[in-house]
């Protein structure tokens, strides 16, 4: 799957960033990481996910 068509002025910014790095919050950090009881992503995984497809980039939490 990929998303678009981006604007010139997006896919400039999406070139120049193939990895974005990005803060959460510690108490929103269990989102990003798999349920033990479910063995699915956390919803902000998967959100995550579908951007990286889209976009092809990787989204990495630092």
């Amino acid at each position: 799957m990929h998303a678009g068509p981006f604007s010139a002025a997006e896919q400039s910014w999406i070139d120049v960033h193939p990895v974005v790095r990005f803060s959460i919050h510690e108490k929103y950090a269990p989102y990003l990481t798999e349920s033990n009881k479910h063995k699915s992503a956390g919803p902000f995984k998967a959100l995550l996910s579908k951007i990286e497809e889209c976009t092809r980039q990787q989204y990495v939490p630092v």
